[in-house]
């Protein structure tokens, strides 16, 4: 038995009418009101592509999936890109998995330090924000792997460095983008 992604739907969707009920007698702007709700349909994706389907516990005929747990920096990353054909995953499929988990990162590097109160948001907050998150998402998968018997996904330092580099972007982004807003003003 798996609890799937439409969960993570649910819980979004009443998290947006909670933000909206929230939001409006506040008299928040509207940018805010919106990036709230951007933000939480974010997360609530982030939560949906690296934890779900979770397992709830293991059927006998259900297969237990042989994920390794990868503790070494830039071991998994060397080891795609040095030999593809020894991996599952083809060079395109590699350079995907890769990039997505960079690009899944992006937007937490530019909204949170734009919804954040304080404005100062350096590259070293921005850099803990990405480790902390990763990280974060990296043990839930380890001890929700723990709890139902197997590890139903890959537990990868380089996923927690390659989703930092993906914060770190999205940060750096933002900053080009407030300084080329505020030279125009």
């Amino acid at each position: 038995m798996e609890l799937n992604a439409y969960f993570v739907a649910i819980v979004a969707a009443v998290a947006l009418i909670i933000e909206a009920f929230i939001c409006l007698p506040r008299k928040k702007s509207t940018k805010e009101t919106i990036l709230g709700m951007v933000l939480i349909l974010y997360l609530s994706a982030v939560v949906s592509i690296t934890l779900f389907p979770l397992p709830l516990y293991a059927y006998p005929e259900q297969p237990v999936y042989n994920y390794p747990i990868n503790v070494i920096p830039f071991c998994s990353l060397l080891e795609g890109i040095a030999s593809p054909e020894s991996n599952a995953l083809t060079a395109g499929s590699l350079a995907l998995v890769y990039l997505g988990n960079i690009a899944l990162f992006i937007p937490l590097g530019i909204l949170i330090p734009i919804l954040s109160k304080s404005r100062s948001w350096t590259y070293l907050t921005a850099l803990i924000l990405g480790v902390a998150s990763s990280l974060t998402i990296e043990l839930l998968q380890l001890a929700i792997g723990i709890h139902a018997g197997y590890l139903y996904r890959c537990v990868d330092i380089d996923d927690v460095i390659l989703n930092t580099a993906g914060t770190m972007i999205g940060f750096l982004l933002l900053k080009c983008s407030q300084r080329v807003v505020s030279q125009r003003q």
